[in-house]
């Protein structure tokens, strides 16, 4: 295996770190080259929290972990979404290099970390944002999304913090609710894998259901798990990473099914 870091934005202080597989040359074609996840912890882009950094990279394809992107005061003016605009960016254009399909990679984010990742496949395609990152035809898309107890409101039921942060702006505002998820779903949105639990503390299972429902409106294709208990922030719901063990246990399963779900939207065999 391959690992490096670097700064994918030159414009911020993101720092990412790639796991990159080898190719196996005497396996079929599809070995030399892997889908791509691109991870985005949670932290309410205050912080970007460990326990869903590496427990998390190390359960998929090629992984692009950005273990520490725009927050704080640098999370307003598009800046985190830059952060991974020029990630994906730079995985397309390194594609070969690095062993990775340029045509499956996806983004996955908890929390503010899911939201970062649902407006990475929402709003790819803002003039804003498309001017910032000098992308013209679509190279910062990604092409599959797993939301994690995503934020994804942008009104009573969201997570405040979170939104105040990214947006710059107080709830009720016009610049408040410009950032939720949800209303920028169109025909152009990628495909999503989606979990939350129903009685999820710090961010309500309403944010999860308004992005359901966008998806179906507008026939974007996803998958969603609702599990029926689960504190908020449990990882991958290990022992290590989940904050509810052993409760966390019963939802762990929702990694394999994000796996096979990736396996179907990229054709990739196991």
């Amino acid at each position: 295996m391959k690992t490096f870091d670097w700064n994918p934005n030159p414009e911020t202080q993101a720092h990412a770190i790639a796991y990159l597989h080898d190719p196996i040359t005497e396996m079929p074609v599809h070995r030399t080259k892997r889908p791509c996840v691109v991870v985005l912890p949670g932290g309410a882009y205050r912080f970007c929290s460990m326990r869903e950094a590496d427990p998390v990279a190390f359960e998929y394809f090629n992984v692009i972990l950005i273990d520490s992107y725009s927050v704080g005061e640098m999370a307003k003016n598009y800046n985190p979404l830059c952060d991974v605009g020029h990630t994906i960016m730079q995985i397309r254009e390194h594609a070969v290099e690095w062993g990775c399909d340029p045509d499956a990679i996806a983004v996955l984010g908890f929390s503010a970390g899911g939201h970062l990742a649902a407006t990475s496949g929402t709003m790819w395609n803002d003039p804003v944002l498309q001017e910032k990152l000098n992308a013209k035809n679509g190279e910062n898309r990604p092409n599959g999304m797993i939301l994690c107890s995503p934020v994804i409101r942008a009104d009573e039921l969201t997570h405040e913090e979170s939104i105040r942060n990214v947006s710059g702006c107080e709830p009720g505002t016009d610049g408040y609710r410009f950032w939720a998820a949800q209303d920028h779903v169109d025909e152009t949105t990628c495909p999503a894998f989606i979990w939350h639990t129903v009685t999820d503390p710090g961010v309500p299972v309403e944010n999860s259901l308004a992005m359901m429902a966008a998806l179906q409106a507008h026939k974007i294709s996803f998958e969603c798990h609702l599990f029926p208990g689960g504190d908020h922030g449990m990882s991958v719901c290990t022992e290590e990473s989940s904050p509810d063990w052993p409760e966390a246990a019963y939802n762990a399963r929702w990694v394999d099914m994000s796996i096979q779900w990736l396996y179907r939207l990229f054709h990739y065999k196991k």
